[in-house]
């Protein structure tokens, strides 16, 4: 399947629609490249389809054979037909008001008439290959429920952003509805930042480990947390070091309980703890523990990309401010840093932050890099203030693992020049 392509298994059955558009290069190696296929699934013998939604117009011949009293008649407005398998919708210009900078971007046209046509408000459409959003963005828009997922945690804040600023712009499709149809959280699964699950309440912390060691939470004493098949397991605290005595105690429950085999699972491990589980290693009697550490691990490393629980630091953000001339002024992210060993490659700013970022800045994206990494073109950046007045400015940051930060910085916009601060 080409990457362009767009999957949905809820409608047809072996079917596909020919997406065409005029935009594009000419080649003398090849034929153009002007349409993209969108297969066509179904799951069971009936599905929603509602071609009266997604009329199309006519072509002036067939215009004037359907207003021949004689001729046939294909729909009750004769100024429109049902739609064929061959769909003319223009793609994204790089001038387009309605395009992010996201290199996979489609037009909110193409998604309008895929939604309408294939499902009522109320149903939930998911997008598990989000990109820059525009799925869960049309969906929104026609008053859908919806679930978009990205591998990139980039591609998961752009499409978040653009949700939160469609009932504050008019760009793309009209909305059906001036106020927000659902709200909606942001979930990270399989990277999370060390410090956000550390600072987890006791036994939330405890779920989540589990959770992420996909063991099932079942609590025995005081020492037994949960199990993985017919291993028992001890979480222990975050933000202390693993001692004997929580090991001593943890083997005294799998004694009391007749349990042959127990997982420790720790972030930070004290001498004495190793020494004692390799003693009772050595031993014949008595049940198995195991400890496994719950650590950081490098981003470039083989560990990291296995099949693990992968924890990294949240990078710095810094914003510098100098007034420039009167309402203009300069801000400059330049001394932000990652902490995952990798630079910070997104950066996003919001001139008037009142708790919930807006982006005042779209992102811009390598033309090369279909995985949607953008460039650090808004690093430093200059920006005039409509009219005096004391100002929230905000900076996000992400690097390239995905980790994220923000930084607010309080302004006073006044025409007279003031002292940078």
């Amino acid at each position: 399947i080409q990457k362009n392509q767009i999957i949905f298994e809820f409608l047809g059955c072996g079917m596909s629609v020919i997406w065409t558009y005029a935009t594009g290069g000419a080649s003398k190696e090849r034929f153009a490249r002007k349409h993209d296929n969108i297969l066509m699934y179904q799951k069971g013998k009936t599905f929603k389809f509602y071609p009266d939604r997604i009329l199309e117009d006519r072509t002036e011949k067939s215009l004037k054979r359907a207003q021949n009293p004689n001729g046939a008649r294909i729909s009750t407005d004769n100024l429109k037909k049902l739609p064929t398998d061959v769909w003319q919708i223009q793609a994204l210009n790089p001038m387009a008001v309605e395009r992010i900078g996201y290199p996979t971007q489609k037009p909110e046209e193409l998604l309008k008439k895929i939604i309408l046509g294939c499902s009522d408000e109320g149903d939930v459409i998911a997008d598990f290959f989000s990109g820059g959003g525009t799925t869960v963005t049309v969906a929104e828009k026609l008053n859908r429920r919806w679930i978009g997922c990205d591998i990139s945690r980039i591609a998961v804040s752009v499409t978040r952003d653009r949700i939160a600023s469609i009932y504050n712009s008019k760009t793309g499709i009209e909305r059906k509805s001036d106020k927000p149809s659902n709200n909606f959280s942001v979930e990270y699964h399989g990277v999370y930042e060390r410090d956000l699950v550390r600072e987890l309440e006791p036994l939330a912390y405890r779920k989540f480990i589990l959770d992420c060691y996909q063991s099932v939470p079942k609590q025995k004493g005081d020492y037994i947390h949960g199990f993985k098949e017919d291993r028992a397991i001890y979480v222990a605290p975050a933000n202390k070091n693993l001692k004997k005595d929580q090991i001593e105690d943890f083997h005294f429950e799998l004694e009391k309980h007749k349990i042959n085999n127990g997982v420790i699972l720790a972030w930070n491990i004290s001498k004495d703890a190793e020494k004692y589980v390799d003693d009772l290693r050595r031993g014949t009697q008595g049940p198995a523990i195991q400890i496994i550490q719950v650590k950081l691990v490098d981003i470039d490393s083989n560990e990291f990309k296995g099949e693990n629980i992968r924890f990294i630091n949240k990078p710095v953000a810094v914003i510098k401010s100098i007034q420039k001339n009167g309402l203009n002024w300069v801000f400059d992210a330049s001394a932000s840093c990652g902490t995952n060993g990798s630079e910070i490659h997104y950066y996003q700013w919001d001139f008037n932050y009142k708790n919930r970022f807006s982006p005042y800045t779209k992102s811009h994206f390598k033309d090369d890099d279909k995985a949607g990494n953008p460039l650090n073109e808004n690093k430093k950046i200059e920006f005039t203030f409509n009219e005096e007045g004391n100002y929230k400015v905000a900076l996000r940051i992400f690097d390239k693992s995905g980790a994220e930060a923000n930084h607010v910085i309080d302004i006073k916009a006044f025409k007279a020049l003031k002292k940078a601060s």
